[in-house]
């Protein structure tokens, strides 16, 4: 029997105790019972957070060194522990809380879980730490020997999930983006204001579905506002903008409704109501995500006057209690632009700009969906579609469902392949403007980077079809090259 792949996550500043439980476990790793990892082994040049989430799929036993610095590391807690916990519940892995160090770990997701050493004593209360390793040992030991007489388990047959719908964070298919675990740190900080900006069908909605979970682990409350549900009724005026947004967050969170007070204009009627009806003392933090923000982009009267309000609430959170407690998400591809700097909201917090897959990613979906691609297939549907979020989880869908990969590759830049509906949105974007049709022409000619103006390069950044190269642009995939050069060859 191969060894059982053992993965330690711990806090750097426990590295002196990890070292001591590795050497304890030195039998179990000669006798080929465990292979173990830490990011101890990650090298020089090496992607720290893929070699982690890498190893953290394969593994079959997950130790976690609680420590106090353990629970403070908003990097372990919310992408390590978060992951174990749901390869833990899917029956994939087994996760064992070792606790090194006293810490408040019992409230925690991981509190629900049997503990090593012995009655989950932490190690540096024993009054001799060798025997505490020991009992480490011995259970990781019987664990082992478990796992390794369980019956082989019958494979489940893997469920699709619809890749033009939002990936739930506790989907296999759900890949966990750089910048992810700082987001969630940043929503725990009081009035804190976080932006997700990225090109179209990056997965802006699914990360944003990753942070409220999060939120109601925290126990807080959550709001989620799409802005592409609103009718165009809604975007009239600021007056009626601002009673559909209160009448929607009172809505979700079970709230009286807003009142309009005679003699206050609508923004103070509804600072006033969040703060009266939803921020107060008695209640926990919210949290409120706004998706697909730059809905409000054409109506340029409704954006200054609600980004000016969104900066307004921010700002009262340095100083007022109550505010504190408000924490916002904005998402967008395009940046609104509001005409007075000081009362925009594009200027404060914390920004996460979402990038493409990396190969490594696309490994990972390959094999959560069941697909034996070839070196030469995973290559070939690289240089296709790259790294784009949309088009690798559609290519994995339609091959996942039984699409041979010789008609995939022959289809997928014509009318009859599966980014039909993707290529002609493109090619009526060029149809609507001709002087997008021209800069689409040059570059489908060219393979070298070529200048553009800037707006023209925002609007076609903003479909994430664009690289940046020796201070020009060139389209990103082959995808679009090929269509391109047949569609605009008339």
């Amino acid at each position: 029997m191969s060894p059982l792949q053992l993965f330690i996550s711990y806090s750097r500043r426990d590295a002196d105790l990890r070292k001591r439980l590795e050497d304890a476990l030195t039998n179990l790793r000669r006798e080929g019972v465990v292979k173990i990892w830490t990011d101890a082994k990650i090298m020089a040049g090496q992607d720290f957070a893929r070699e982690i989430d890498s190893n953290l799929e394969k593994a079959d036993i997950i130790l976690c060194l609680i420590s106090p610095g353990f629970i403070a590391s908003d990097f372990i807690n919310a992408i390590e522990v978060n992951r174990a916990l749901e390869r833990h519940d899917a029956g994939k892995a087994l996760v064992i809380p070792i606790i090194l160090r006293p810490a408040e770990w019992r409230q925690t997701p991981l509190g629900r879980l049997q503990a090593l050493p012995t009655n989950g004593k932490a190690v540096t209360t024993w009054s001799n730490q060798d025997e505490a390793f020991l009992s480490i040992t011995t259970g990781i030991r019987e664990v082992a020997k478990s796992l390794g007489q369980r019956p082989a388990r019958e494979e489940k047959p893997i469920t699709l999930e619809n890749p033009n719908s939002p990936v739930r964070s506790d989907s296999p298919f759900f890949i966990h983006r750089p910048g992810e675990a700082i987001a969630c740190a940043e929503l725990e900080q009081p009035g804190a204001l976080i932006h997700i900006n990225s090109a179209k069908d990056f997965g802006k909605t699914s990360l944003i579905s990753r942070l409220l979970v999060h939120a109601r682990q925290r126990g807080y409350r959550t709001v989620f506002l799409d802005l592409c549900a609103a009718s165009k009724q809604v975007f009239a005026s600021p007056e009626t903008f601002l009673r559909w947004f209160s009448i929607q967050t009172g809505h979700e969170l079970a709230a009286p409704p807003i009142r309009e007070m005679a003699g206050l204009q609508i923004n103070d009627t509804t600072t006033n109501y969040i703060a009266s009806a939803l921020l107060k003392p008695n209640l926990t933090p919210l949290v409120l995500a706004i998706d697909n923000f730059d809905r409000i982009v054409p109506y340029q009267e409704i954006t200054n006057d609600v980004c000016g309000l969104l900066r307004s609430w921010h700002e009262r959170s340095r100083h007022d209690e109550i505010w504190a407690r408000f924490r916002l998400v904005l998402s967008y591809t395009e940046q609104p632009t509001v005409d007075n700097l000081d009362q925009s909201p594009f200027n404060v917090g914390y920004f996460l700009k979402l990038s493409g897959f990396d190969p490594e990613h696309v490994i990972q979906l390959m094999a959560r969906h069941g697909l034996p691609l070839s070196e030469a297939e995973l290559d070939q549907l690289w240089h296709l579609v790259g790294g784009h979020p949309l088009l690798v989880r559609k290519a994995l869908y339609e091959l996942a469902s039984g699409l041979p990969f010789s008609i995939f590759v022959e289809q997928a830049s014509t009318d009859a392949g599966v980014y039909s509906k993707h290529l002609q949105s493109i090619g009526q974007l060029a149809e609507q403007d001709p002087e997008i049709e021209a800069a689409l022409r040059q570059l489908a000619s060219h393979r070298s980077p070529i200048r553009l103006p800037a707006k023209l390069m925002d609007k076609l950044e903003q479909w994430g079809i664009l690289s940046q190269e020796d201070g020009g642009v060139r389209l990103s995939f082959r995808l679009h090259r090929d269509y391109l050069q047949h569609k605009l060859s008339d």
